[in-house]
């Protein structure tokens, strides 16, 4: 069962700051074009330096490759990394437990200059981040099937989303960037149901934790 640490300080700690170095902040994430596109906007937007955020892509639609990832860069880095956000859906993927467990490994090993592996995951998927902009939805879509499917067609009936195709973001990336705020919001609201229905954590359904990462780089940019 994943870690209760998760659900302390808006499910991760920033009480460690001891870094010796500037920090260097790291986005993985499992998709190779609309997350990665996003998240670069994202960052153009609040004028971050590259030094300080760097955004990869697993380059695999599989949580376990995330995480080995994430591995790899710790040690390029020599450890000297503030966080680490993985980005990545449940969907039905069959080693998703296995993820988060890994997740919870390598955050028993952080030191002084690593802080910690945040899982930023969306349940079914990332498409719920976006249509969190335009809805306050909490539509449930399990894990039979092709759930990220079925919320991928919820999301095309809104005007702005009609032609998404997982390319990137520039079609609609300045409506959804002025209307974070309300995505924030929507994004907690599901977290917190959720909690009262007594859902484990990692599988509220429908819930979406990419909200983190966006104050995140709020924070830095400030």
């Amino acid at each position: 069962m994943a870690s209760s640490r998760f659900r302390k300080n808006k499910e991760y700690s920033r009480k460690r700051t001891n870094v010796t170095r500037s920090p260097v902040v790291l986005i993985i994430t499992e998709g190779t074009k609309s997350e990665v596109d996003y998240f670069r906007r994202v960052r153009n937007c609040l004028k971050i330096p590259r030094s300080k955020v760097k955004i990869i892509s697993s380059k695999r639609s599989d949580p376990t490759y995330v995480i080995n990832t994430a591995k790899t860069k710790l040690i390029e880095y020599e450890y000297k990394i503030q966080t680490i956000f993985c980005v990545f859906d449940r969907d039905n993927h069959k080693k998703y437990d296995d993820a988060i467990a890994a997740i919870n490994q390598l955050n028993n090993q952080s030191t002084k200059n690593f802080l910690e592996i945040v899982p930023a995951i969306s349940v079914p998927c990332f498409e719920l981040w976006y249509l969190l902009h335009v809805t306050d939805s909490d539509k449930s879509y399990g894990i039979e099937g092709s759930p990220c499917s079925k919320l991928e067609a919820d999301l095309k009936k809104h005007n702005l989303f009609r032609n998404y195709d997982k390319a990137g973001s520039r079609d609609f990336f300045e409506f959804i960037w002025t209307n974070r705020k309300k995505a924030v919001n929507r994004a907690n609201r599901l977290l917190n149901l959720a909690r009262d229905r007594g859902e484990n954590i990692f599988s509220e359904d429908p819930s979406t934790r990419v909200h983190f990462v966006i104050e995140a780089l709020e924070k830095i940019a400030r």
